[in-house]
């Protein structure tokens, strides 16, 4: 998978572990224009405005974004590194690797900065999300991006139990937004991590009144999604 550095060549992995380095020790504010840092997000945005790059070159600005978006929470890290990801999103995202890769950054932004994104970037992020999964959805889903999506959200469902800012569906897939939705996947893997993931969905938060409506969709969600996995099975 292009999110692990392993796939790349000793010179590409050496720049990419210069540019997450970099990140992680600067301590410099967006006003120095002359901090490395910024001249590193320069570089990349002007690599990305070249009208066809290699599957290389949209890797390493992806790792990049990742360590943008990962490192100790700074807002002008958020703001480059959704910019990146959006000008790669705009003519890359069709390729099922990279919107795999992109998918799987949102997953590490959540787990490391989640609680700290405000309201605007948690809509944006979604947004992206959308999108980016839009263009798959034109394919069969592989293997990869259904742990990809499924990952994503396990961890808006921590931010979000109720999912009342994090939800998205699809006319054509209505449950993709839904950890519950790989309890009838064909694959043994993602059905194990769903049974282990779905107690999330029950987590009490605020008035009970409220939580036991909220409780009593996902129950039946859940057995409906249950119940159809196991007749599935038993058609075999």
């Amino acid at each position: 998978m292009l999110d692990d550095i392993d796939v790349l060549n000793s010179q590409d992995q050496c720049l990419v572990t210069g540019l997450q380095w970099l990140t992680l020790s600067h301590s410099a504010t967006k006003n120095n224009d002359n901090a490395p840092i910024w001249k590193a997000v320069c570089s990349v945005q002007d690599l990305l405005k070249s009208s066809k790059l290699d599957a290389i070159d949209v890797t390493l600005c992806l790792h990049f974004s990742r360590a943008l978006l990962c490192a100790e929470y700074n807002t002008e890290f958020i703001t480059e590194g959704f910019s990146i990801i959006s000008r790669i999103g705009k003519t890359y995202c069709h390729e099922s690797r990279i919107a795999t890769f992109v998918i799987r950054i949102f997953r590490d932004l959540l787990e490391k900065n989640g609680k700290y994104l405000p309201v605007e970037t948690q809509n944006m992020m979604i947004n992206f999300t959308k999108g980016v999964i839009q263009k798959q959805l034109k394919n069969t889903l592989g293997q990869p991006m259904m742990e990809a999506i499924f990952y994503l959200n396990v961890e808006l469902t921590k931010l979000d139990p109720k999912r009342e800012w994090s939800r998205y569906s699809f006319p054509e897939y209505d449950r993709c937004g839904e950890i519950y939705s790989m309890l009838s996947s064909p694959s043994h893997k993602l059905r194990l991590a769903a049974t282990q993931a779905v107690y999330l969905l029950f987590i009490q938060s605020g008035d009970r009144a409220h939580n036991g409506d909220h409780l009593d969709h996902h129950f039946r969600e859940i057995y409906q999604t249950a119940l159809e996995a196991v007749n599935v099975l038993v058609s075999l």
